[in-house]
């Protein structure tokens, strides 16, 4: 049998460096692609943070639109809320109630044996009224006179053109009258239902009151 062809020592010598070079170099770039990795997944996780912060700050920022948007709605809501019920309340008819009509009634009977009329804008909300307020002074005793000024049209009453209620006199009645149609005015707008009270020259009897129950003004509750 031949003998092994072993290297020289030489050669092995330099096998050896070599391979201690080639290992060291490796160990070189393992840590340098170690270093590498790390250094990327730190940059990773930075940049994730950023998009986190900025999801975040978007997030935050819909929530307070949103917290926003809700108040507006709900002032919306509201003041929707408060129109509809002024305009309810501005198309509700004029009236009396039985306690306010008692009241009045209590106020008014002392004058028994006063004379009034009429006059009244022809539309079923004025109309009503008219009916409310001429069944109150027939129980507190007053007497109604037929129209004193102007064409009947409704019930024994005059036409009316105007708005709101207006308690008429002459201008040639007394003290006494006067002060009467200004009680009456007071009292129905205690009650809720705005009067004045004033002169008319064309009315026939200074000792009448004339009730003129023209249509509900569009700012009368």
């Amino acid at each position: 049998m031949s003998k092994p062809m072993w290297p020289s020592l030489q050669t092995a010598d330099w096998l050896f460096s070599a391979s201690n070079i080639a290992l060291i170099f490796g160990l070189a770039l393992t840590a340098l692609a170690t270093i590498g990795a790390i250094w990327m997944a730190n940059v990773r996780e930075q940049y994730l943070k950023r998009e986190l912060s900025k999801a975040n700050e978007r997030i935050a920022s819909l929530q307070k639109d949103t917290v926003e948007l809700g108040a507006k709605t709900a002032e919306a809501n509201a003041r929707a809320a408060e129109a509809t019920l002024e305009l309810a309340r501005l198309k509700a008819p004029r009236t009396l109630n039985a306690d306010q009509q008692a009241r009045m009634v209590e106020k008014l009977k002392q004058y028994t044996g006063r004379e009034y009329s009429f006059n009244v804008f022809p539309d079923p909300e004025p109309i009503a009224l008219m009916r409310t307020i001429d069944n109150l002074l027939k129980t507190a005793g007053w007497v109604r006179i037929p129209s004193q000024v102007g064409d009947i049209v409704t019930e024994g009453a005059g036409h009316a053109t105007d708005t709101g209620l207006q308690i008429g006199i002459k201008p040639t009645s007394d003290d006494e009258v006067r002060n009467l149609a200004v009680l009456l005015a007071s009292i129905f707008t205690s009650e809720g239902i705005p009067a004045v009270a004033a002169s008319i020259a064309d009315l026939k009897n200074d000792k009448a009151i004339n009730i003129n129950v023209g249509k509900k003004p569009m700012n009368e509750p």
